[in-house]
């Protein structure tokens, strides 16, 4: 057997070892493991054609003898290689093989759930990739003739809704349990399926319980990390966010859209933490990030995250100027998302400032958006944004409305800074009805959970208010320890408006309306 021949056969060979793994072993590969094994693949069917034609040699003397033997030889190995490179993504799953109809579906009908953390460090592709591996999985077993998968298809692509595809990828992982060790690489990556679509349908549980599976395997997956932060995040359980988003940042390394992302989501937790001044210098160092990427969506919700930083301060043209910026970007970049918190955002501006009419305009296009997308956490904001507005105005039948529902969607949604905020709003409606008693209940309610997530500056109101309270029921000492506190809590985070304010109830008797 000649030299050509055998390597014929050898590259053949491999190339047959390559297909089988691809079909049989690793269904459910990466995107980028699929890209490799297509181009590996398609290299030996080269190799395989190139050869089988006979040995291709190329001499150079002054004249081309060789050159329509060449021609034949180069020929068959790229007409293989063509032929490989171009069916490869037919014959075998890849994240285009999933019904894009579909994808956008689900994608469109979950919108809802996004929130503005840093979730994923490649937001849309991360997602869209998950989302078409589920699919490709379950489509896979409705062939097989799974019946529980071909209803779970027949759902996400007649509504978008995932609930049963979500329970279709758990029985398939249920199934996988006890080979974990002989198929590792393709249960993290059902796993991650699992946790993508819990998320988006808000059942932060499970997509917890399958991120846990995942860090135990692999404690070092990025990924991972980072939407457990999310998770913890959401929860208000700051201390564990913070070591996930520390934790990623390191293990990010060159990867500067992570690094970007872990320095916004540690912005977001100091700035909870009262942190005013780390916050921003971490704001500051995803922006520089952000910028040098040309990642437009990154720079809009640091520009928000800045302006928010900027309110707490008092410093609320600063604040305008930042939140505008990002306002242009997400109507540059089409993000519906953006344009509602950065409206709500300025709302806040214009209700600081006395601009009532303003603020409500504001509140009420983003609360416009975020129903018609859908999205509860926006509607939930904008529902106590206004709330505060009908306050102000005197209209408290039409404020309490508005917090009793903001406080019914913060229940469902579990979002603690929420609930919290929820009560103080309301304690502030029966302190103005001079139902104090009711008040005081609302305050104290708002007050340990703020305790318990660790807001400072939301202790401090809830100080404030329990220490007006105090005073208008003539307990003069009880009064003067809550403003303490707050005082205190005000220099720690640098709110000097704030600090100047209490300063002065504790200095004489206040008459101001509470927080």
């Amino acid at each position: 057997m000649s030299h050509e021949v055998l390597a014929s056969w050898i590259f053949g060979s491999i190339l047959l070892v390559f297909m089988f793994v691809a079909y049989f072993i690793t269904p459910n590969m990466t995107p980028d493991q699929r890209r490799i094994m297509r181009f590996v693949a398609s290299i030996l069917a080269g190799l395989f054609g190139g050869f089988i034609t006979g040995f291709i040699v190329v001499k150079i003397d002054g004249q081309i003898p060789v050159i329509g033997k060449l021609a034949v030889q180069a020929g068959g190995g790229m007409a293989l290689f063509a032929l490989v490179w171009f069916t490869w993504q037919a014959t075998i799953p890849h994240e285009g093989a999933a019904d894009s109809k579909t994808l956008k579906k689900i994608v469109d009908h979950y919108s809802r759930n996004e929130t503005q953390l840093q979730q994923t460090i490649e937001e849309r592709d991360a997602r869209i990739q998950t989302l078409s591996s589920a699919l490709n999985r379950i489509q896979k077993e409705a062939k097989a003739g799974d019946q529980q998968s071909k209803t779970a298809l027949n759902e996400a692509r007649s509504s978008g809704d995932t609930d049963k595809l979500q329970a279709a990828l758990i029985s398939v992982a249920d199934q996988q349990e006890a080979h974990i060790e002989a198929g590792t690489a393709d249960y993290i990556q059902l796993c991650r399926e699992i946790a993508e679509i819990a998320f988006l349908r808000g059942d932060i549980d499970e997509a917890k319980k399958r991120l846990e599976v995942i860090l135990k395997i692999e404690p070092d997956d990025l990924d991972a990390i980072n939407r457990m932060g999310g998770i913890h995040l959401l929860r208000g359980e700051l201390n564990s966010a913070e070591q996930a988003y520390l934790r990623m940042g390191e293990l990010a390394d060159e990867d500067l859209t992570a690094k970007a992302a872990s320095y916004g989501n540690l912005g977001l937790i100091y700035r909870k933490f009262g942190d005013l001044t780390q916050a921003e210098k971490l704001h500051r160092k995803a922006i520089e990030i952000y910028e040098k990427l040309g990642a437009l969506e990154g720079l809009s919700r640091q520009y928000g995250n800045l302006g928010l930083i900027h309110q707490t301060r008092g410093e609320l043209r600063e604040a305008e100027i930042l939140h505008k910026k990002a306002l242009e970007i997400n109507k540059k970049t089409h993000r519906h998302i953006g344009l509602a918190s950065e409206y709500g955002n300025l709302g806040l501006i214009y209700r600081k400032r006395g601009d009532l009419d303003n603020a409500e305009e504001m509140h009420k296009k983003s609360l416009e958006i975020d129903t018609k997308l859908g999205r509860l956490e926006g509607i939930v904001n904008s529902y106590g944004n206004l709330g505060l507005i009908y306050q102000e105005r005197g209209d408290l039948d039409q404020a309490e409305t508005m917090y009793q529902k903001s406080l019914e969607i913060e229940n469902r949604l579990g979002r603690q800074e929420g609930i919290a905020n929820a009560y103080g709003n309301l304690g502030v409606i029966n302190h103005s009805r001079n139902n104090l008693g009711k008040a005081e209940e609302m305050f104290q309610r708002s007050l340990s959970i703020n305790k318990n997530i660790g807001r400072l500056e939301s202790q401090a109101n809830q100080y404030c208010n329990l220490g007006r309270i105090a005073s208008i029921s003539g307990d003069s000492v009880k009064a003067l320890e809550l403003w303490t506190n707050a005082l205190d809590l005000y220099k720690q985070i640098g709110v000097p408006h704030k600090v100047e304010r209490v300063q002065r109830w504790i200095d004489s008797s206040p008459n101001e309306n509470a927080e």
